[in-house]
């Protein structure tokens, strides 16, 4: 892009403004033959998505920015090429963020038909004997049904997983592919983890946040 506005008479400096590209990104780019992120996005594109996800998500750092561009909001971009934005602009998990305020208008999405909506959830107890032991529960929003569990002496993603493998061979026994299936959790690391939000979006799973 910044190419194309040189070559129509414009110069490097306004150029690189106008696109909210530096002089300096500019010229190391065009040394290694390339001026934008990909063929399909723009930095102004990217960055603008990137900060939609920090007001959102203060705390996140750029590998978990980057799983979330990818397979939530189908972007082809790697995590170098991120966390290089989030560290020009200043958002990297270091920088200090303020939360943003919860809308007044976001409401809890509502069923109106079995299979439909799912929720995902973990809580944990006390074994005097084992120690502490994790229950990842997967439960089907119309019928308040537990369709779905896992229990372990570990809290990973792995296990979030198989509650939800277990789940679905219950309910979905022909594959969930083209159900258009809602799964919906908190913002903890387990969920957000690029492993789990991968297999969901290869299962053609929507994941919803908690309002």
């Amino acid at each position: 892009m910044v190419k194309k506005l040189i070559r129509e008479g414009y110069s490097v400096k306004d150029s690189c403004k106008a696109l909210g590209v530096s002089r300096s990104r500019y010229y190391n780019f065009q040394k290694q033959g390339k001026i934008t992120i990909t063929e399909r996005m723009s930095d102004m594109v990217v960055l603008e998505k990137i900060k939609s996800i920090k007001t959102e998500h203060p705390s996140w750092g750029y590998r978990r920015v980057t799983a979330w561009l990818r397979h939530r909001e189908g972007f082809l971009i790697n995590h170098k090429t991120v966390r290089k934005i989030m560290k020009e602009k200043g958002l990297l998990a270091t920088q200090t963020v303020h939360k943003a305020k919860r809308k007044a208008s976001q409401r809890k999405p509502q069923a109106v038909s079995p299979k439909q909506i799912w929720g995902i959830d973990m809580t944990k107890f006390i074994i005097s004997s084992i120690g502490w032991v994790y229950l990842v529960v997967v439960l089907d929003w119309y019928t308040k049904k537990i369709v779905g569990w896992n229990l372990s002496l570990r809290s990973r993603s792995l296990e979030w997983r198989e509650a939800m493998d277990f789940a679905l061979q219950k309910e979905f026994p022909e594959g969930v592919r083209g159900n258009e299936l809602k799964l919906v959790s908190d913002n903890g690391s387990q969920p957000t983890a690029t492993s789990f939000m991968r297999d969901m979006a290869t299962l053609g799973i929507d994941m919803r946040k908690r309002g």
